[in-house]
């Protein structure tokens, strides 16, 4: 398998204050292939089967959606990185799936969903009317996943020079790898969602085994800074406030950053047991 560097987690992902992106090593980031994927996700509970009428895109770095700059002298961004993608044999859609570090697995994804909302729709506050919850009784239709997230946006850079339209699944399930994922669709494409949907759905299946490291990691999410939005930060800003984090009320994730607003100096701490 070939190493690659993962070069959004020193620029965006720091600059979006995502402190999931400090748990990823850089340089052992790798492609995977379909089968290599489908164990790294075994290892964390989650079962993998090929969808039909799909074949795997070959990639040479991990894939990174652009994003439509939405200030003046911005550079686009790529809000996380994927590792896989299954294209369908007609070419009208493709599936995306994302990097996964099985022995740094990620709890929720729920900073990355706001930042790319909030990236696409300048201004917004409050992320929750874009977003369709799905907790029902049985998932199994939503590879079993306690909550699933489904949200839709269009790219001006388009995935593989063709699909425009975006459609998000957020799957996230108890002391489990969250599943950031993504569909790319053409304009033929989206008349079809439903059957992208459930293709990309049926392709993965939570277990229901709980770790104890997982049980842990879960302990320090809190509420506030998973499903529910807004997060706490400033408003006026993609950034988090330094007032924030200086605070010390960050608790979004396993780690969080501390800035120095004279300095502009970064470090990080645990998060208090």
């Amino acid at each position: 398998m070939k190493t690659y560097k993962l070069l959004i987690a020193s620029a965006v992902l720091a600059f979006q204050g995502l402190a999931n992106a400090s748990i990823l090593d850089p340089d052992t980031i790798v492609i995977p292939t379909v089968n290599e994927y489908a164990k790294d996700l075994s290892t964390l509970d989650i079962k993998f089967t090929m969808p039909d009428g799909f074949k795997p895109v070959k990639l040479d770095d991990y894939f990174g959606l652009q994003y439509y700059k939405p200030w003046p002298g911005r550079a686009d961004v790529a809000n996380w990185g994927y590792s896989m993608i299954l294209e369908s044999n007609d070419e009208q859609g493709a599936l995306l799936y994302p990097i996964i570090v099985p022995d740094k697995p990620i709890i929720t994804f729920g900073d990355q969903m706001e930042s790319e909302l909030r990236h696409m729709n300048p201004g917004t506050k409050d992320i929750t009317p874009l977003l369709t919850f799905v907790t029902e009784d049985d998932m199994s239709g939503y590879a079993n996943a306690d909550t699933a997230v489904i949200y839709s946006f269009d790219i001006k850079g388009p995935v593989l020079g063709k699909y425009s339209h975006i459609i998000g699944i957020l799957l996230r399930k108890y002391a489990h790898q969250s599943m950031f994922l993504k569909i790319a669709l053409s304009d033929e494409g989206l008349k079809n969602k439903d059957e992208y949907i459930k293709a990309l759905l049926g392709s993965l299946k939570y277990g229901n085994y709980n770790s104890e490291k997982m049980v842990e990691r879960e302990r320090v999410i809190a509420p506030d800074c998973d499903l529910k939005f807004p997060h706490p930060q400033q408003y006026g800003s993609i950034l988090p406030s330094f007032e924030y984090y200086i605070n010390g009320k960050q608790k979004c994730n396993e780690k969080r950053y501390i800035y120095n607003p004279k300095r502009r100096e970064k470090k990080t701490i645990d998060v208090e047991k």
